[in-house]
């Protein structure tokens, strides 16, 4: 996100998917629960014992092979 200035969430130059907090918190208070979707959804949020996931984050990571895959 071209908005956001790098801060311990969003550090230029490592590979990782950033959160967005801000945007997170404004969502969490507006909706008054444990909002949790980012947690529910993020696909390397799981059990780390899954080994296509231990596949797919090199993949990721230096190709462009899933582009289309995790398009927003």
């Amino acid at each position: 996100n071209p908005y956001l200035k790098p801060q311990n969430f969003n550090n230029p130059g490592r590979k990782t998917w950033y959160l967005n907090q801000a945007g997170c918190f404004s969502n969490w208070c507006l909706t008054d629960t444990f909002c949790g979707i980012c947690m529910g959804e993020c696909v390397f949020n799981k059990l780390a014992d899954s080994s296509i996931h231990e596949v797919v984050k090199p993949v990721i990571a230096n190709t462009t092979l899933m582009n289309s895959f995790f398009k927003n």
